[in-house]
Parts: C-alpha cells; sequence; structure tokens
C-alpha cells in the first residue's frame, strides 16, 4: 500500500478534466431544455443536478465520518515521501524537496509531525554539522524573499540559532 503522489496528482487532473467536461455537456443540456422548453430535457438535467447533490453530500459524509483515517494515511504517505526523498536543498530540481519546503515557510511549520520527521532523510545524512532542522523550519524575517525569490539565508531568520537549537 504504497504512497504515490505523482499518480495521485495525475488521478486528480484526470478527474477533474472529466468533471468538467461533464458539467459543461450538463449545463448545455439544461440550456439547450431552456432554449426549446424540453420538459423532457429540463426533466433529465434536474435528475442528474439532484444525483450529482446527493453524490456530494455522500462524499462529504464519507469524509467526516473517515477524517481519522484519512489523515493518517495523508500524513504516513507524506511522512514515507519526506523519508525518502527529501533533501533540503531549495536550489535542486527535487520537486517533492521544494514544495515541501515551500510548505513549510508558507505555513510555518516543521516536518509533518514535527521536527523529529527529518532523522531518516537524506537531508539528516548531508545536512551541515550541528543541525537540527533544515533552514526552511526557522522563522524568517521575510518569507516573501523566500516564497518569492527562493532566497533563504541566515541573515532572514528570526533566530540565528535556529537550525541548530533541537526543537524537539
Amino acid at each position: 500500500d504504497e504512497f504515490n503522489g505523482v499518480g495521485l496528482l495525475q488521478q486528480g487532473a484526470i478527474v477533474l478534466i472529466v468533471g468538467g467536461a461533464f458539467l459543461l455537456l450538463m449545463g448545455f443540456l439544461g440550456c439547450c431544455g431552456a432554449f426549446r422548453e424540453s420538459k423532457c430535457l429540463l426533466g433529465i438535467y434536474a435528475a442528474i443536478v439532484i444525483i450529482i447533490v446527493i453524490i456530494q453530500v455522500a462524499a462529504a459524509g464519507l469524509g467526516i465520518a473517515f477524517r481519522g483515517r484519512i489523515t493518517d494515511y495523508l500524513k504516513d504517505g507524506l511522512v514515507k515521501g519526506l523519508e525518502e526523498n527529501y533533501s533540503g536543498n531549495i536550489t535542486d530540481d527535487n520537486a517533492f524537496s521544494r514544495a515541501f519546503d515551500f510548505a513549510q515557510v508558507y505555513f510555518d511549520c516543521c516536518g509533518v509531525n514535527g521536527p523529529g520527521d527529518f532523522a531518516n532523510t537524506t537531508w539528516n545524512t548531508k545536512k551541515p554539522a550541528g543541525d537540527y532542522v533544515p533552514l526552511t523550519c526557522c522563522a524568517l524575517k521575510d518569507k516573501d524573499k523566500f516564497l518569492n525569490d527562493n532566497q533563504l539565508d541566515l541573515s532572514n531568520l528570526v533566530d540565528e540559532n535556529c537550525p541548530t537549537t533541537d526543537l524537539a
């Protein structure tokens, strides 16, 4: 039961494209039914809209009922992705690592469950001596300098000792 972020993203994109095409067709059906004043087309349109609403309510109910299980599954997948793919180098081509760094800066967080998540990562084996966490775990004076310009250095840290301080 392996977490595959790329496959999940592709499947999500396919679902959105197919769903968008279906909604376009539905809108066209509704317009044609209204223009022609066809009770049959409007009835089909109304029935399909009601079915879509019922499916959405059921999906929301399932999401609420299995929220804990879904959260655990996503967290486990992110931790596994972190352990297998996180390099901590903001200038390399590792999309997962860069996205994770971006998320940490944007949401002011460190790791999935906390700083201990970096213990089994590639970053941990190549990190600067004495660092406990990547620089993106630290509070920044100017987030935009990183988020927009992809620049990160010790002078932008609120606490310059942050990466060498055990946050666990």
